[in-house]
């Protein structure tokens, strides 16, 4: 199902985080994966207003994207139509609650043009606060097409990841 092993690491710890069916709460991400992959991670909040901003930003995405983008919104940096399709993705990841991978190309603030795996699956929060999910990303390759600076220019079909609750008969959007 991974590209990668770095993904499939993170996926693996995530599952062993899970106490019966419940979901791994994100602060215990920090203490209970392997340090190795807390570079990679991002946790995303869904806001009353519709976004996603990002609460934390490991220090790996921090020096690909060239800036620390926490408190920003986690989908500034895809195209109108990726953004609105992201968006449905996301709720669903929380909803149902299941998780979900794909692969993005893009160019970094940073300068970096580069083919990346991402996982997003849903992260536990404290009682009347709002829904996290934890995102990690897993570069696969640089790539040699330019495009616009920040922004995802690609997103392969992604698939649904089954964490217990089922996935939707749809496919992921795009």
């Amino acid at each position: 199902m991974f590209e990668t092993d770095q993904a499939k690491a993170f996926f693996d710890a995530w599952l062993k985080l899970r106490d019966g069916n419940e979901i791994p709460h994100f602060r215990g991400l920090f203490s209970g994966l392997p340090p190795k992959l807390v570079p990679q991670l991002m946790i995303i909040e869904e806001s009353d207003d519709g976004r996603f901003p990002i609460r934390f930003m490991g220090t790996e995405s921090v020096e690909d994207w060239g800036s620390d983008l926490t408190q920003t919104d986690s989908l500034q940096a895809l195209s109108p139509e990726f953004s609105e399709a992201a968006k449905i993705n996301l709720k669903t990841v929380l909803d149902l609650p299941c998780g979900i991978r794909g692969i993005t190309i893009g160019i970094t603030s940073a300068g970096r043009k580069r083919e990346t795996e991402y996982v997003l699956l849903p992260a536990g929060t404290d009682a009347g606060k709002m829904r996290r999910f934890v995102a990690f990303n897993s570069a696969l390759g640089d790539v040699s097409y330019v495009q616009p600076v920040g922004k995802i220019v690609e997103i392969s079909p992604c698939t649904w990841i089954d964490i217990g609750y089922g996935v939707p008969k749809e496919r992921p959007r795009v």
